[in-house]
């Protein structure tokens, strides 16, 4: 994936900057070609998966849920739901070079309906982040 610098993208991101520095929104885009690191990892990725399963059929019916491995996006026994899991993953990995989201688990990942669905929690979030700034500030 490769960053992709839109001017429009960055005069929105300049209005989001408005917040505590506590919290950060931006809008980026970032190219679906898959190349170099991007292809080792979905390499790792699909290695990983096939190693999932194996070590399921070695397990009884009563240890495995692997063989049921199922992501916010469908199941992983799907190539696309797999496909989604790794463009969010080297999403993440370009948006934040510093980490690497390859060792996340799918199932602490979640997909809401609707964007509105998101605000509440967003709002909630921004609000503790405003609070502790606020009250570091007072010290």
């Amino acid at each position: 994936m490769k960053y992709l610098d839109i001017e429009s993208l960055r005069n929105i991101n300049s209005r989001l900057s408005f917040r505590p520095a506590a919290a950060t929104d931006m809008i980026e885009a970032y190219s679906c070609k898959v190349a170099g690191a991007d292809k080792k990892l979905y390499r790792y990725l699909e290695q990983k998966h096939q190693e999932d399963l194996e070590e399921a059929k070695s397990l009884s019916p009563e240890q495995s849920s692997l063989t049921n491995m199922f992501s916010p996006f469908g199941p992983l026994t799907e190539s696309a739901s797999r496909k989604v899991m790794f463009y969010l993953i080297a999403t993440l990995n370009a948006s934040f070079p510093d980490y690497d989201f390859r060792y996340v688990m799918f199932c602490i990942l979640l997909t809401l309906p609707q964007m509105a669905h998101a605000c509440p929690h967003l709002t909630v979030s921004l609000l503790f982040e405003s609070l502790l700034l606020y009250a570091q500030q007072l010290r």
